[in-house]
């Protein structure tokens, strides 16, 4: 009696999807109704409600209060990770990136890292931005340039005409400075991509940007080191 009773529910089971959540989901994607769900979970995560390395398997909707629509975009969303991460490692093959290294951690639901112009950069699924992925960097100052840069009287413009740089690409760019003498030690900028704008194009373009930043800002720390 009880695999009868397990077989029907599995049929039901399949009957909803088939039925409820599939058209939910293509109207969802059709509504306007994607940011509120989304600042609803953001809102979740921020209180801690909400461990997303499970995307709610198991849990009972009537237990945490969410209704039927919040879930079929959160499977959305999961078909999406799906979709673009599969999509990201085809277009890193076609185009002949270093076998790029794949690794997850608390904060990152995938990240592949990989060598492009003989820099590091990390393309990253964060698990608080479900709906976007992230290209970034971080570029190490060498310890003669720090000691040039220590010694400049107008440090504080050169890092303010970087940072203009690349709030100018719409990078977001942090300045790691050693505590105790405030010299640059390590600058990181990143530019975060929308699932509704993801496409080969406009990651390769990013990546490109970054990495003709990088040159850039060699180029000018270089100069400033010569005599």
């Amino acid at each position: 009696m009880r695999s009868i009773i397990e077989s029907e529910a599995k049929s039901a089971g399949l009957i909803i999807i088939a039925r409820i959540i599939l058209p939910e989901i293509f109207l969802l994607c059709c509504r306007n109704s994607f940011h509120r769900y989304l600042q609803t979970l953001k809102i979740l995560l921020a209180v801690g409600s909400v461990n997303l390395s499970g995307y709610f398997v198991g849990v009972n909707s009537r237990d945490i209060g969410f209704s039927a629509s919040f879930f079929n975009f959160l499977i959305a969303i999961q078909y999406m990770f799906k979709e673009y991460s599969e999509k990201i490692r085809q277009w890193l093959k076609e185009e002949g990136c270093a076998k790029p290294i794949e690794r997850s951690d608390d904060d990152l639901k995938l990240a592949f890292d990989i060598t492009f112009g003989g820099d590091i950069m990390t393309i990253g699924f964060l698990k608080t931005q479900i709906d976007s992925v992230y290209v970034a960097t971080k570029l190490p100052i060498p310890e003669d340039l720090q000691m040039s840069i220590k010694h400049l009287k107008t440090k504080e413009d050169l890092v303010l005409d970087l940072r203009r740089f690349l709030y100018n690409l719409h990078f977001s760019p942090e300045f790691t400075r050693d505590k105790q003498d405030e010299t640059i030690t390590q600058i990181y900028f990143q530019k975060i991509i929308y699932f509704d704008g993801l496409t080969k194009d406009r990651l390769f373009e990013v990546i490109y940007d970054i990495s003709n930043s990088i040159e850039y800002i060699r180029q000018t720390l270089l100069r400033i080191g010569k005599p």
